[in-house]
């Protein structure tokens, strides 16, 4: 086994340890979990810090190993502050599922069909996501009658916006000879 495989082993099970750690403390308060996490995981995480600082003086500049431990040494600081607050996660994977939906419908947004069908995307994504965040149902079920309302009753900005401008509040779409007009 070559020197760089078996620094990449060492850091796999020393991070498998604080993560046994996690799967432990699931579930319990944010004052258990701190307290597990400094009589068990300080040490550990410590001495993880220790030894990469010892190990990166050993390597090359050339290494393949070095540019993800100066990664990792550099930001430890924000790594380690799980430790001191049992609210902080070990990682980030509840915001990386959080955002998994709008990333896997990203591409579909682009076939809203409109700015005006993007902008009825976007108001019911962000309530659906409002009210799961909340735990709490949608106030209505997703309605014709939400989607009909023009867009000055939603958005009492673009009202005023479209009043200043002294236009009606009918939807516009655009027209190839001479901007926009109306629906």
């Amino acid at each position: 086994m070559g020197s760089t495989s078996f620094k990449r082993q060492v850091v796999i099970k020393r991070l498998d340890a604080l993560f046994e750690i996690e799967r432990g403390i699931n579930g319990k308060t944010a004052a258990e979990r701190r307290a597990v996490r400094q009589e068990k995981s300080k040490p550990l995480f410590d001495e993880l810090h220790a030894w990469l600082l010892r190990e990166r003086e050993t390597l090359s500049r050339s290494s393949e190993v070095l540019k993800p431990m100066n990664y990792m040494l550099s930001r430890w600081d924000d790594f380690a502050r799980f430790l001191d607050d049992g609210r902080i996660c070990l990682t980030n994977n509840a915001a990386e599922r959080a955002l998994r939906g709008v990333a896997v419908g990203r591409r579909n947004w682009t076939f809203a069909g409109s700015e005006r069908g993007a902008q009825r995307c976007a108001v019911m994504l962000t309530m659906t996501a409002s009210s799961a965040i909340g735990e709490i149902g949608l106030p209505f079920p997703p309605s014709r009658a939400f989607f009909s309302m023009s867009a000055s009753s939603k958005n009492p900005l673009r009202a005023w916006a479209m009043q200043k401008a002294g236009v009606s509040g009918r939807s516009f779409r655009r027209s190839s000879n001479n901007g926009l007009r109306p629906l």
